[in-house]
C-alpha cells in the first residue's frame, strides 16, 4: 500500500486538512526516514501549494528533529559533509538501541515532573539526550561521564552534518544543564555551547482581510470563536483550549489566561463582536469547564490538533497559500495592534512576554512603522 493511501486511511478525511503536527505522528508512528521512498512521496504531495506543509522542508534541513525519524544515508542533508555518517549512524542507533538503558532518564524524568515542567519540555529533552546518550556509546562512554570535549565534538558534529538549528543547540545546552543539576548532582558550565546565536527570522502575519475572510468564511459557531479569541486576544493555541468558562468577563471584555508559558496568568482583551457566541457556548454550562469543549466529551477540551485543523480549513476556505499556522494569529494580532498605535509596553503585557525585546520584534513587520520612515535620499 501506497503511503499516501495508510495516511489516507489513518486520517479519514481530505488531506488537504492534515496539519504539520499529525503529519510529525505520522512520520514517527510509521518510522519514515528522511530522504526514503516514502518521505519523497509524502514530500511531493503536500510540496504543492494548495496543500503545502512545512514539516519536509524543516526536517531536511535540521530545524525540527523528531524523536524515531531518522536519515536516510543518502538524504541531501547528510551527503558528502563531514561528520554526517557519525550523526547518521548513531540516529539509526536510537531505533535498535534501549537508549533509556544508557542514561537515567526516568530520574530526570521525574525531577523535572517534580518541578513542574511542561510535557513538551519534558518530551525534547529527554529525546535529545537519548540521541546523545547512543553517540556516545559507540565510544563506550556514559552520559554522566561525557567530558567537555566530548560534548564540543557532538555539538560540532552536528553542525557540521548541517543537521541542526541554533535552536537544537540551545534546548540541547538546557537538557544538559538540567541532566547534571538534577542527576548528576553536579551542574556543568558547558562553555563549548555557550553563547550560541539565536536567529531573529521575521514573524508569519496574515492581513487583516485574511483574517476577517477566514472568519467570514467559517460557518462553525465554536470554530469561529476559536479562531477570534486566537486572533483577537493573541492567544497560544494551547491557551485558547484550556479557556474555562469563567475565565471570559463580559463587563470588562478581558479574559483570564491561566498557567501560560513560564508558568504565569495574565489577562488579555476580547472583541465586543464574539460576546454573543461566546454566552452561547457558554450556556447552561458550569464555570469550571472548558469554554472550548469537544463534541465527542463535552466536558473536555478540544484537542490541539482539532484547533489546528479548524484553522487549516478556515485558512483553505479563504483561498490563502501563505505558509502561516495558528500561532500567526498570534503575531498578527500583535502586528495589527501596533499599526492602529497600541503601546508596545501595553502589547508586551497582552502577550505576556518577559522582556520587551521579544515584543519589538513586530516593528519589523508593522506597515505603520515602515511607511512613517522616509528615505534619507
Amino acid at each position: 500500500m501506497r503511503i499516501l493511501d495508510v495516511l489516507q486511511e489513518e486520517f479519514g478525511d481530505n488531506l488537504k486538512f492534515v496539519s504539520n503536527t499529525y503529519l510529525e505522528g505520522f512520520l514517527v508512528r510509521q518510522r519514515i526516514a528522511i530522504g526514503s521512498a516514502e518521505f519523497v512521496d509524502l514530500e511531493k504531495f503536500f510540496g504543492r501549494p494548495e496543500c503545502y506543509r512545512s514539516i519536509f522542508r524543516r526536517l531536511r534541513q535540521g530545524e525540527i528533529v523528531l524523536s524515531g525519524v531518522r536519515h536516510e544515508h543518502h538524504a541531501p542533508a547528510a551527503a558528502g559533509l563531514p561528520g554526517a555518517k557519525v550523526l547518521v549512524d548513531a540516529e539509526n542507533r536510537v531505533q535498535e538501541t534501549n537508549a533509556s538503558a544508557l542514561w537515567e532518564s526516568a530520574q530526570l524524568k521525574k525531577a523535572l515532573r517534580i518541578k513542574d515542567y511542561s510535557q513538551a519540555t519534558l518530551t525534547s529533552y529527554l529525546g535529545l539526550l537519548d540521541r546523545f546518550a547512543v553517540w556516545l556509546a559507540q565510544f563506550g562512554e556514559k552520559l554522566r561521564h561525557a567530558s567537555d570535549a566530548r560534548i564540543f565534538e557532538y555539538a560540532d558534529t552536528l553542525v557540521t552534518g548541517k543537521q541542526v538549528s541554533s535552536i537544537y543547540l540551545r534546548v540541547f545546552k538546557a537538557a544538559l544543564h538540567a541532566y547534571f543539576s538534577e542527576v548528576v548532582g553536579t551542574p556543568r558550565l558547558l562553555p563549548m555551547l555557550a553563547g550560541i546565536r539565536k536567529r531573529h527570522a521575521l514573524p508569519k502575519i496574515l492581513s487583516r482581510g485574511e483574517v476577517t475572510r477566514m472568519l467570514k468564511l467559517t460557518v462553525n459557531l465554536k470554530h469561529r470563536a476559536m479562531l477570534a479569541v486566537m486572533y483577537g486576544s493573541g492567544l497560544r493555541v494551547s491557551e485558547v483550549i484550556k479557556l474555562r468558562i469563567e475565565d471570559v468577563n463580559y463587563e470588562n471584555l478581558t479574559l483570564r489566561i491561566r498557567m501560560a508559558k513560564g508558568k504565569k496568568d495574565r489577562s488579555s482583551i476580547f472583541s465586543e463582536s464574539i460576546t454573543a457566541a461566546l454566552q452561547e457556548l457558554a450556556e447552561g454550562r458550569e464555570g469550571w469547564e472548558p469554554l472550548f469543549f469537544s463534541n465527542q466529551r463535552p466536558r473536555k477540551a478540544v484537542s490541539v490538533r482539532t484547533l489546528q485543523n479548524v484553522f487549516a480549513q478556515a485558512k483553505r476556505r479563504a483561498g490563502i497559500n501563505k505558509d502561516v499556522s495558528c500561532h500567526s494569529m498570534r503575531h498578527s494580532f500583535a502586528t495589527h495592534l501596533l499599526e492602529g498605535g497600541t503601546d508596545l509596553r501595553v502589547i508586551q503585557k497582552l502577550m505576556g512576554h518577559r522582556n520587551i525585546q521579544t515584543t519589538t520584534i513586530y516593528t519589523g513587520v508593522a506597515r505603520r512603522t515602515l511607511k512613517n520612515v522616509r528615505s534619507p535620499l
